[in-house]
């Protein structure tokens, strides 16, 4: 009877064993398999990106050509260079005017969100801001998969109007850091 016993319980041990998969049994192929995907999303991804870019550069240059034409200036279709800021806005009175949009700031995320549940990055959105409070020019920059977000962010910014920087011209760069659930 204890022999049984033995068999019995070595039986259902080795079946047990047996039914489990090996830790290392296609580990190596699985892997590999998922890290060349995920190379090619990630290539797949970037490539986008630098079309996206590619396409945006490209439109934001015809819309200048285009405005060059339609202010009847003589001017080639290169920027307008300005000259360097200098002059300086409290970041509390910063902070103040972009309180004021924080709504319209945060369903560009959103939308974007919509489109990817796991976008998540960082935007800095530089103004120029004139003397007399106006936003006379908007850059961001940033992560690349946020170029739609810093963008939107972009169009927030240019209506506002900010206090009269003391000594001239100023420049303000705002930093977004956005994630999922924040």
């Amino acid at each position: 009877m204890r022999t049984l016993a033995a068999m019995a319980l070595l039986a259902t041990g080795c079946a047990e064993a047996w039914a489990q998969p090996r830790r290392d049994a296609g580990a190596p192929r699985l892997d590999a398999a998922v890290r060349d995907a995920t190379a090619r999303d990630a290539a797949v991804r970037d490539a986008a990106v630098r079309d996206a870019a590619a396409r945006d550069a490209t439109a934001r240059d015809a819309g200048r050509r285009d405005a060059a034409v339609r202010d009847g200036g003589a001017q080639d279709a290169a920027e307008v260079v300005r000259p360097p800021t200098h002059g300086r806005i409290e970041p509390a009175e910063v902070q103040r005017v972009l309180a004021t949009r924080t709504d319209a700031l945060r369903q560009c995320y959103q939308r974007e969100l919509q489109h990817d549940a796991t976008l998540r990055g960082e935007v800095t959105v530089r103004v120029r801001v004139e003397e007399d409070g106006s936003v006379s020019e908007t850059r961001s920059g940033g992560d690349p998969v946020m170029l739609a977000v810093g963008r939107c962010i972009e169009g927030v910014l240019r209506p506002l109007r900010f206090p009269r920087p003391a000594g001239g011209p100023a420049t303000v760069a705002a930093p977004f850091v956005f994630a999922p659930g924040e």
